[in-house]
């Protein structure tokens, strides 16, 4: 390994090639009791070259293998299946190219599995193997921003243990998400964004009952957001942002998402009304929508969402008044609902979010005045936090910083 990666050029070699000092305390060495090798931590240390001559299979005790941040250029070696203890095994911010070998599969003691590999040169330029299916102790796996392609195989629906799974900023080419998915139990966490998978999001996605964590943004999926969605009882965070082909209307099954935290749909041509079922998302802080094609009308159980901050509503067809519930919302931030066709006046309650830090309003038919218990919120020396206030110029303000013609 040192004479494979150029270790004289190493940050750190403490020890490395000693004849009077054990293999045991080379730096980024750890051994058993038994003076087997079962660790080797080399990340960030300036490692340059190739792994094709390393002979994996003199470690048959090793389980941690961690060579993250080093230069290592070619393929990642087909011996590495070699390693039948490995539960470990980082090779992230590299520079390897090619495949991941078909021996992958070889590796059933791996739990964490990772090539991640976000601006670096190298990267992966071939398919998932779906020998990949076999590593049934999996439990994270990440191979993000590389340039995988072909399907994601079916196969990755036996990985019984996996808890995380980043897929994203990969190629993935005419592939869509296999219904086999829905068979990880498991899973907390998955991000498939900026990838190019296709076609839908499948409704097995429903059976994933310990998911936390749903990123697919960016991508091309053609699709309406399933009902099953709704069954996601454990879900904190929702991004579609950005695929622009999601479509339909908003299931009344969101309502169920009595977990959900972050929800995020900006860019993508969801259309017709936000359903009154909104309001039972009790634990809601962020709800993003904009750029949206939402029309109708803003039902007044938005009022309902105690734990809201920030409420974007930007650039949608929205019409009808601002509902005055909104003023019920103790904790919220930022209100945007710019770019619409909201009529009526700016309600009054809106004066009651002591919290209040930006508010915008312009492009729309409102008229009247802005309140002068909304101009009270910019009154730092009364406690007021608001900073912002940008409506149309038609509107009386007393306290707008900005207006729109």
């Amino acid at each position: 390994l040192y004479f494979a990666t150029n270790g004289a050029s190493w940050n750190s070699k403490l020890n490395w090639m000693s004849s009077t000092v054990s293999f045991c305390e080379w730096i980024g060495i750890t051994c058993n009791g038994d003076g087997q090798v079962t660790e080797i931590v080399l990340e960030g240390n300036n490692m340059t070259g190739s792994l094709t001559t390393v002979q994996f299979e003199s470690f048959p005790y090793l389980k941690k293998l961690c060579l993250a941040e080093n230069v290592l250029t070619s393929a990642i070696p087909s011996a590495i299946g070699t390693l039948t203890s490995l539960q470990i095994l980082d090779l992230s911010y590299t520079s390897f190219t090619s495949s991941i070998p078909t021996e992958i599969g070889l590796l059933e003691e791996l739990k964490y599995l990772s090539f991640r590999n976000i601006n670096k040169v190298g990267k992966i330029s071939s398919a998932l193997p779906t020998e990949i299916g076999l590593l049934r102790s999996l439990e994270h796996v990440d191979i993000a921003y590389n340039e995988v392609t072909g399907t994601i195989p079916s196969e990755i629906g036996t990985l019984e243990s996996i808890q995380f799974m980043d897929i994203g900023g990969n190629k993935f080419l005419q592939s869509t998400i296999p219904s086999e998915l829905g068979n990880l139990s498991s899973l907390k966490i998955l991000h498939a964004g900026l990838s190019k998978i296709e076609g839908s999001i499948p409704t097995e996605i429903g059976r994933l009952s310990n998911l936390e964590v749903l990123n697919f943004s960016v991508t091309p999926l053609t699709s309406t957001i399933p009902s099953e969605i709704g069954l996601l009882s454990k879900l904190k965070t929702l991004y579609l942002v950005w695929s622009a082909n999601i479509s339909g209307q908003l299931p009344s099954e969101i309502g169920m998402l009595g977990n959900l935290e972050d929800f995020y749909l900006d860019g993508t041509r969801i259309m017709g009304g936000l359903p009154s079922e909104i309001g039972m998302m009790s634990k809601l802080s962020a709800a993003s929508f904009g750029s949206c094609q939402l029309s109708s009308t803003i039902p007044s159980e938005i009022g309902n969402l105690q734990a809201l901050t920030m409420s974007n509503l930007q650039s949608n067809n929205l019409h009808g008044p601002i509902p005055s519930e909104f003023g019920r919302l103790g904790l919220l931030k930022y209100l945007v609902l710019n770019k619409n066709d909201l009529t009526g006046t700016i309600p009054s309650e809106i004066g009651n979010i002591n919290t209040l830090e930006q508010l915008d309003v312009y492009d729309n038919q409102l008229v009247g005045s802005v309140p002068g218990v909304v101009c009270d919120l910019t009154n730092s020396t009364e406690g007021g936090v608001l900073s912002s206030i940008v409506a149309d110029c038609e509107l009386t303000c007393d306290c707008c910083d900005t207006c729109v013609d």
